[in-house]
This record gives C-alpha cells, structure tokens and sequence, in this order.
C-alpha cells in the first residue's frame, strides 16, 4: 500500500496541538480523503484538515468532506484551529443552554401534572 503524503506542517501542527492540551492522532495514512487530524479537547472531538499555503483539497477529500455528517475543519495553523473551537464551543453552549432550558421547563409540565418519573 503507498504511505500517503503528509503535509510539511502538519508534524509542527500536531506538536503545536499538543502544546496547547489537544490531544492528537494522525489519520492522514487513511487515505480516501479522511482528513489528516482527530483532536480532542475537553471532550470536545475536532477532526481537521491540514492545509500548507492555501493548498486545495483533493477529489477524495471534497467528496469524503461532502458526505460526512458532522463537523470538519480545514486549516493551515494553530490560530485558526484556536479561533474554529472557541466559536464552535461558544455555539456548542448556546445549543446547550436551549436545550436544557426545554428539558427544565417539560419536567415542570410533568411535576404539575404529578408524573412521579420526573423528579
């Protein structure tokens, strides 16, 4: 099988990444256009693709990009992928706080209505 091709930035990434209390696997020996990172933070899961001066991504990785469903990220630096997660967490909380917020407010219909379940 050939080794596929790892980005010249991307060992400083990973090393950045580390840095910076990811933790980090390289996925770029996959191949098929996986992307290059999964990262984890906080239990927060991060897949990224690297990128080394504004490079495309290939038919593989546009057509693996376009049928997953969840979240990915292409980027070339340690600040992008800072400003990527702060936002994505900050929206992540928002999500948060609606649900929880709806959940509180159903389990109040049931307690009036005396649903023993839901205390």
């Amino acid at each position: 099988m050939k080794t596929k091709r790892k980005d010249t930035n991307q060992p400083e990434l990973e090393k950045q990444l580390r840095d910076a209390g990811f933790s980090v696997t390289s996925l770029h020996e996959l191949g098929k256009g996986v992307p290059d990172l999964l990262c984890g933070l906080h239990g927060l899961n991060i897949i990224i693709e690297v990128k080394h001066d504004n490079d495309q991504l290939t038919p593989a990785e546009i057509k693996w990009h376009s049928e997953w469903d969840g979240q990915v990220r292409v980027a070339q630096s340690l600040g992008e992928i800072l400003l990527y997660v702060s936002n994505y967490a900050q929206q992540l909380k928002r999500i948060l706080d609606s649900v929880s917020d709806h959940c509180d407010r159903e389990l109040k219909k049931l307690k009036t209505k005396g649903d023993s379940a839901s205390e």
